[in-house]
């Protein structure tokens, strides 16, 4: 998932990404940096429940992402 955000950290960086979820609220999510750019960063999302996951994949569903 890109994240948009003035503070990018290094490729490789362990993160726990704050995430409202639908449903779920409030979740800390364990994510590591795979790219940066001078916007923002790639993640990839760790292990988390099933719960968690689910309401993740309907949130990011429901996303509008601009054609490029």
């Amino acid at each position: 998932m890109f994240i948009e955000t003035a503070r990018v950290y290094p490729f490789r960086t362990a993160l726990q990404v704050e995430v409202m979820l639908p449903h779920v609220g409030l979740t800390l999510v364990p994510a590591t940096v795979q790219w940066v750019t001078a916007t923002g960063m790639g993640v990839q999302f760790g292990l988390i429940g099933v719960r968690e996951t689910r309401a993740l994949m309907d949130l990011t569903a429901r996303s509008s992402i601009p054609d490029l």
